[in-house]
């Protein structure tokens, strides 16, 4: 999409010096996401493919993490993970199917965290929002969490 607009988030945001809004923090899908995009697709919530949203965190300063959360604080995002999801991911889908056990999948994984890892889980949007203002993600934008997974919080 860049290239469609002649636009480059990384050499833009190079160019405007800083830390950058992910500074110290890991993002990551949320667990189960991938796995009913269409689903979400349908209901608005569109993930962009991975190595989109790698070259946006990447280039935001955070480090991307691929396949498995990481269950407890790293030295390389001292300031925790992010994770991006939506509010049917986090137990919000109704009734069984595809949608509900991939709620129960990113559920049991945030709730899996260890105490003081999980800085919160935003849609892609809010994400955007906050590396082009160069700002961190406010609490009030961050998604309401399951009360299994409030523990993992940083703050």
């Amino acid at each position: 999409k860049e290239r469609l607009w002649d636009f480059s988030l990384a050499a833009t945001l190079a160019a405007n010096g800083g830390a950058g809004a992910l500074a110290g923090l890991a993002v990551a899908t949320a667990p189960g996401a991938r796995d009913v995009e269409q689903e979400l697709k349908q209901k608005g919530f569109i993930l962009p493919p991975e190595h989109e949203c790698r070259d946006i965190v990447e280039a935001a300063g955070g480090v991307w993490v691929s396949g498995d959360l990481p269950r407890a604080p790293d030295a390389a995002f001292p300031r925790g993970l992010l994770v991006l999801g939506c509010a049917e991911l986090l137990g919000g889908a109704d009734g069984r199917g595809a949608l509900a056990r991939a709620a129960s999948k990113c559920v049991a994984a945030l709730a899996g965290l260890q105490p003081k890892t999980l800085r919160g889980v935003v849609d892609p949007p809010t994400l955007y929002g906050a590396v082009l203002a160069k700002r961190e993600v406010p609490k009030r934008a961050r998604l309401k969490l399951p009360k299994d997974c409030k523990g993992a919080l940083l703050d």
